[in-house]
């Protein structure tokens, strides 16, 4: 089944150009931004695409909503 995501998303690489967006991901603690590095080269590598990495961040607690922030989701 990866193989074929893969294969699916490379066939679609060129839609990333055109409609840039973000995505978040997350790893366990053990992980470094080193090994994230390794990882998103390979996948942009297999996709010729251009992924860049930024500074992790560490999962805070959740912060409780508003009522007006929840009527808005």
């Amino acid at each position: 089944m990866a193989k074929d995501l893969m294969t699916y998303f490379s066939t679609k690489g060129h839609l990333l150009y055109e409609y840039p967006f973000r995505i978040g991901l997350c790893i366990p603690s053990g992980c470094t931004r080193e090994d994230l590095t390794q990882i998103v080269n390979l996948v942009s590598n297999k996709l010729n695409i251009d992924i860049k990495t930024t500074p992790c961040k560490i999962k805070e607690e959740p912060k409780p909503l508003m009522g007006i922030q929840i009527f808005s989701m």
